[in-house]
Order: C-alpha cells, then sequence, then structure tokens
C-alpha cells in the first residue's frame, strides 16, 4: 500500500476504524487496535490483520501526526465485498470525520435519550482508554463552525460518562451536538460525529 508508505516516511503514523452497514449508515465508526508499528511491513500486517477480521464490514484508515497531535482525513481501503485503495491525506474517498447524526440521540421535553448504538460508541471509547467530550453550536454557529466546547464528561466508567453525556444532550436540547473522542496518548481526535440536531 503505497498510501501507508508516504505516511510513515512523513513521521506519522496509521489508525484504523470499521464499521458495519448499520452503524455505516448513521456515521459510527469502531477504533481498530492503534498500529504502534513505525516499520512499512509491520504496520500493512497490521492493516491486512483488520481487513480479514472485518471482510464484510467498511474499513477506512488515516494518519496521526505524533507532532502536531493532528489527525488526517481518513480514507477508505474496504467495503463490504470489495477492496478500494486509495491515498491517505489525498481525502478522495472519505472524510474524517462524520455529518451523519448517530441514530437514537434524540431530543424532546423531557431530556434527551442514548440510544444502544451510542451508548455502546461510548463505552468503547471508555474501555480504550479515550477521553469523551462534546461540543455544541446553535444554528447560526453551526453554519460558520463555530463549535463550543462542553463540560468535560468526567468518570471512569462508561455508566458514568453515558449519564454526563445525557445531561448534556439535555442541557443542550435545540442545539447541534457531537462527540468527540481523543487518545490522550497521541493527543488528537479519534472521533467526531453530530448525535443530536436541532
Amino acid at each position: 500500500m503505497s498510501q501507508i508508505r508516504s505516511t510513515l516516511s512523513q513521521g506519522q503514523i496509521i489508525g484504523i476504524e470499521f464499521a458495519d452497514k448499520r452503524r455505516y449508515r448513521s456515521g459510527i465508526w469502531q477504533t481498530a487496535p492503534a498500529v504502534s508499528e513505525t516499520s512499512e511491513s509491520a504496520t500493512v500486517a497490521a492493516v491486512q490483520k483488520v481487513l480479514a477480521e472485518h471482510t464484510n464490514d467498511y474499513v477506512r484508515i488515516f494518519s496521526i501526526d505524533p507532532r502536531l497531535k493532528q489527525r488526517g482525513p481518513a480514507v477508505t481501503i474496504q467495503k463490504p465485498g470489495q477492496s478500494v485503495t486509495a491515498s491517505v491525506g489525498s481525502g478522495a474517498q472519505s472524510v474524517a470525520v462524520s455529518s451523519s447524526p448517530v441514530s437514537g440521540a434524540s431530543s424532546n421535553g423531557s431530556g434527551a435519550s442514548i440510544s444502544p448504538d451510542l451508548a455502546q460508541q461510548v463505552t468503547q471509547l471508555v474501555n480504550q482508554g479515550y477521553r469523551v467530550s462534546t461540543e455544541y453550536a446553535d444554528k447560526r454557529r453551526y453554519r460558520s463552525g463555530a463549535w463550543q466546547t462542553g463540560t468535560p464528561l468526567s468518570g471512569n466508567r462508561p455508566s458514568e460518562v453515558i449519564a454526563a453525556l445525557q445531561a448534556q444532550l439535555a442541557e443542550h436540547s435545540g442545539q447541534y451536538v457531537r462527540l468527540v473522542g481523543v487518545d490522550p496518548r497521541a493527543k488528537c481526535r479519534v472521533l467526531e460525529t453530530t448525535i443530536q440536531r436541532p
């Protein structure tokens, strides 16, 4: 994979995410174990292992710049039943974040509800050692891309983080809210997905 060679030669590392058809439609990507290898052969082997384990899933890779603490554009390299080749960093196939809301995260008069899919996503992030936070925006700020940072979702257990998330969704009812997952080691975002819309 030439895109892996190019990414590693720039001093970056590779991240991998996957999603089945249902989660793909909802914009919910699951994070595979981080590829800590810096050699091309070891990184390719790690990517191929994930592809083999998720032959019927969508799989995408993205570059992580450990110096700038930034995540590059994600590129889908496999779709159910077919393999897609593209260069990391070109953004030709897909982007790093999802603009699709997570199904089932809704707001109503009595507060916000957390869907099973969203709860599972949060649980996975917490169990993998990622920090979870939110950002919110009203319609005007959403159009200009000016997101505001929500109160940190504290808690060491998924149930505590989910409860804090539910409170924030209720607090920002009528606004756009997106979930953010951060890798504290690489100091970069591993997930951004909109979970509530007005």
